[in-house]
């Protein structure tokens, strides 16, 4: 049975409770005091248990005394001047329990009290674990932001966009390597040509003149001069072309990108 439950069924079991300026104190006493903790409400259950207890040895002993009072009856008619020290004895039992009822009401106010103060505490931490809750989801949502802003950041400097600037670039570059190569081997067969020319007309003509020997010599020189800047330029776009896939390549790895995932 609970506090509440025994406390409401000695009230019952009890005569009614009369008014009583102890009460009206206690009352005043505990609206006053709001703040009620554990240890005065373990008080206030261990008072009340003794109370209880008390209230049932004076009803045992009111109940002998009701069986000495009608014994007492016939004697008083006989001489109602007599009083026996067992009415006085009733009398002031009957008050004590009338007190005993009045603190008892006050423990039942009390036992409200606790209760009380228990939903007071419930609140509070049903208060702070909200809190607590939307602490937790604002940060969620500036992490969000933030991963958003990135990703707008990414967008906007390696998006789809720029890779396929990048590609073009990349094509256009191909493109030029192909025609440096092309040329390049013009002028390769161009200056075998004017080798083998130069072989044969020293053969049949070894008797030419100086000066069309030394033209044909700056012709060789200036050819194979051509095809070796030619080939650094075709080197230099070579290596300008694979830096640029390294970079990206770098670039996309440490962002988790892949060119599928954005084409």
């Amino acid at each position: 049975m609970s506090r509440i439950g025994l406390t409401r069924s000695i009230l019952v079991n009890s005569a009614p409770i009369q008014s009583s300026p102890i009460r009206s104190e206690t009352s005043s006493v505990i609206e006053v005091k709001n703040d009620i903790t554990q240890e005065d409400v373990n008080r206030l259950i261990a008072e009340k248990h003794r109370l209880s207890q008390e209230a049932a040895k004076l009803k045992a002993r009111i109940s002998r005394l009701e069986m000495q009072n009608k014994i007492k009856e016939r004697t008083d008619k006989e001489n109602p001047r007599f009083l026996t020290r067992g009415e006085f004895e009733y009398r002031a039992i009957e008050q004590q329990l009338i007190q005993q009822r009045a603190t008892m009401n006050e423990l039942l106010m009390s036992d409200k009290a606790a209760q009380i103060y228990e939903l007071k505490e419930s609140i509070r931490l049903i208060f702070e674990e909200k809190e607590r809750l939307k602490d937790l989801q604002l940060e969620k949502q500036m992490e969000i932001n933030a991963k958003k802003a990135e990703w707008e950041e990414l967008q906007r400097t390696d998006g789809p966009e720029i890779f396929q600037q990048q590609i073009i670039i990349i094509d256009e570059l191909k493109e030029k390597l192909a025609k440096f190569r092309k040329a390049n081997e013009k002028l390769r067969l161009k200056v075998e040509n004017l080798k083998d020319q130069k072989e044969i007309e020293t053969k049949l003509a070894g008797s030419q003149p100086k000066r069309q020997t030394d033209y044909l010599r700056i012709l060789i020189r200036d050819a194979e001069e051509a095809t070796k800047k030619i080939d650094e330029k075709i080197e230099e776009s070579i290596y300008q072309h694979s830096e640029i896939m390294k970079g990206l390549h770098i670039e996309l790895l440490q962002k988790g990108l892949d060119k599928e995932s954005l084409l």
